[in-house]
């Protein structure tokens, strides 16, 4: 992602406010895109159409779209990191000609898993057919919109990106709200489905438009266009998919943990919720959005060049003080650029705690839920802290550094959530917080320890002898 950085930049080169605002509001679409845009949907839907849709509609609508993007966003978590590292090593090699015929490979092996989810769904799940199909298909369109957004990452194509998350959201709402008022919960559900379609097709298009589509014709020495290669990096780098699988697993941990809690509720006979949780915690992951925004424009792209730096000058065999004067000038960019990310972050929940109790007036939800999503707000602040250092590891390569702080989080957040159940109201979402906060707190340490041995452990991490693989 740091090559779309990069572009971004250029919009802040321009000195101008508008150039400014631009690469700002984009980085937070591209960053942040799915969760923006389905938070935002499924707040003014359901005050929309409470005019139109009874409250168990409007249960099961809202529930659709969490599982949906729940269990979408877990399971294509076991793909993603170690496709993202397939694709980067074929760039590297610039080998481009790979990246159509994996995507195909990709979605083709993804959508056999999801297929083979669905059918308890289509089987078990009391609603008529035509719901079930435009529930499944909201599922393969949001779980090949996080598969695209490896592709588009390497195709650094920041626009589209953009275009495709605002179009696809208002095709969906403009779909939504009158096909709900003629039809119901049905027409609600095909019409938010529809714009989730065009977002997946847009991206998709995207990808086959920037790379070589010569590469997906078949022939004796490609085969049929369709690559696998990229599934050998899950044998290749296991720890990879825990920490994708661990961390993701870890950000739904607590919310399962209440919809089956005993004051979980029943929707359609199907989905368990626990709405006062579920509405709180998902409001407040919209105040992460800055965070996120400034790794991207900022962080990412500033740290990268000391980065680069410093391991150019080992590749060319520059002296040990050359060295240790490039991972100096690395230090304190990353110093100065955590730092401002934390001031960012600490200003907008300050901001938010401020005026959550206006917000809440504002948007008629209940001051019960108030301290939840304070907590959220808190918990959420410190868990992008918290996984904007695991990708500060990664850069670094501590993967197994990495696989103990996801792990840390979802244990945490687990047995944090399982106590405040039994401790009660007032303390529902301090789990969350609490699992966010020793795996950001890992994190850092761990993170520290590396860049104060840097030099040594990167010399002591080399082959002693170059092997053929190599």
């Amino acid at each position: 992602m740091a090559g779309i950085g990069f572009r971004l930049q250029k919009l802040i080169g321009e000195d101008s406010y508008l150039g400014a605002v631009k690469a700002y509001v984009y980085s937070a679409v591209i960053s942040s895109g799915p969760w923006i845009s389905s938070i935002a949907a499924l707040a003014v839907l359901g005050v929309l159409s409470a005019r139109f849709l009874p409250q168990e509609d409007r249960d099961i609508f809202f529930a659709t779209l969490v599982y949906a993007f729940a269990l979408s966003l877990v399971t294509t978590s076991v793909v993603q990191m170690a496709v993202t590292r397939y694709l980067a090593d074929q760039l590297y090699l610039d080998n481009k000609k790979v990246l159509l015929p994996t995507l195909v490979g990709v979605m083709l092996a993804v959508y056999a898993g999801e297929m083979a989810l669905l059918l308890p769904f289509y089987a078990l799940a009391p609603f008529p057919l035509f719901f079930k199909l435009s529930a499944g298909a909201l599922y393969l369109a949001i779980s090949g919109i996080w598969v695209s957004m490896i592709f588009l990452s390497a195709a650094r194509d920041y626009l589209s990106i953009v275009v495709a998350f605002v179009v696809g959201y208002l095709v969906s709402f403009g779909a939504a709200l009158p096909l709900g008022v003629e039809y119901g919960l049905l027409g609600q559900m095909a019409g938010f489905t529809a714009g989730q379609m065009f977002t997946f097709c847009v991206l998709v298009s995207r990808v086959f438009a920037e790379f070589d589509s010569d590469a997906l014709t078949p022939s004796p020495r490609r085969g049929w266009g369709v690559s696998f290669a990229g599934f050998s990096y899950l044998r290749r780098y296991p720890s990879l998919v825990a920490i994708a699988v661990l961390f993701n697993v870890g950000i739904w941990a607590d919310k399962a943990l209440f919809w089956f809690a005993p004051d979980g509720l029943l929707v359609g006979r199907i989905y368990r919720l626990f709405p006062p949780y579920d509405s709180a915690m998902l409001l407040s992951y919209l105040t992460v959005v800055p965070a996120m925004t400034v790794f991207l424009v900022d962080l990412e792209t500033s740290f990268y060049h000391p980065y680069r730096a410093f391991y150019d000058a080992i590749a060319e065999k520059k002296t040990l003080s050359e060295i240790q004067a490039a991972k100096a000038r690395m230090v304190d960019v990353l110093k100065a650029n955590l730092g401002r990310l934390v001031k960012v972050q600490a200003y907008v929940a300050a901001m938010t705690l401020l005026f959550s109790q206006p917000l809440f007036a504002l948007l008629t939800l209940p001051e019960s839920q108030l301290h939840i999503f304070r907590l959220g707000v808190l918990a959420n602040g410190v868990q992008a802290f918290a996984l904007v250092l695991m990708l500060l590891l990664l850069y670094l390569d501590m993967r197994g550094s990495v696989v103990i702080v996801a792990a840390v989080f979802l244990v945490g957040n687990t047995l944090g959530t399982l106590a405040t159940l039994q401790l009660g109201w007032a303390f529902y979402g301090a789990g969350y917080l609490a699992g966010a906060l020793v795996a950001a707190l890992i994190a850092l340490a761990a993170l520290d320890n590396r860049l104060t041995h840097l030099e040594r452990l990167t010399f002591m991490r080399q082959p002693m002898a170059a092997t053929e693989e190599r």
